[in-house]
């Protein structure tokens, strides 16, 4: 997760805006369905559901010391990719379950099946973004490089964060 607040670069169908600075200056959303968490908040879901995970670096998961699976890379057509990852979505989410996108520094809290119709646009626009899913405790990781994976991080995420993001 990159630590600049980049809004302006995520799918436009997101609805992001910025306040004035003058109003505080925070990201929401005008679809009152998803949820743009504070700078507080946003720390706080890092460190809870990420600030476990082996890391590489500053902003990469150590994928070698962490049982997962390849959905794909961005060396093939970019369509197979958006597929798995739609897949890996609809397959492991609940209908009505809220996820966590980790993007450009944001966490922002919607719908699964929501977020299903924006992976087109997501992997179009960022190259690197992260979404957990909270009744599974997986994480779908898209890295800058392009590889793709998802992985079981039960072991690694907080008890205390419970089945909600």
């Amino acid at each position: 997760m990159g630590t600049t607040e980049r809004w302006d670069l995520l799918p436009k169908s997101l609805q992001l805006r910025k306040r004035p600075e003058m109003l505080g200056g925070g990201i929401y959303s005008l679809n009152e369905t998803v949820h743009v968490k504070s700078h507080g908040e946003a720390l706080a879901a890092t460190a809870r559901i990420l600030g476990r995970l082996p890391s590489a670096n500053a902003v990469e998961v150590d994928w070698g010391s962490v049982p997962h699976e390849v959905l794909g890379t961005r060396d093939g057509e970019e369509s197979v990719l958006v597929e798995s990852v739609t897949e890996a979505l609809a397959g492991n989410a609940r209908p009505d379950e809220r996820v966590l996108l980790f993007a450009h520094g944001l966490c922002i809290e919607l719908a699964g099946a929501l977020l299903q119709l924006q992976v087109h646009e997501l992997i179009e626009s960022i190259p690197d973004f992260s979404v957990y899913l909270p009744g599974r405790r997986l994480l779908i990781d898209v890295q800058f490089d392009g590889l793709t994976v998802i992985a079981d991080i039960s072991t690694y995420v907080d008890v205390d964060s419970g089945s909600t993001p």
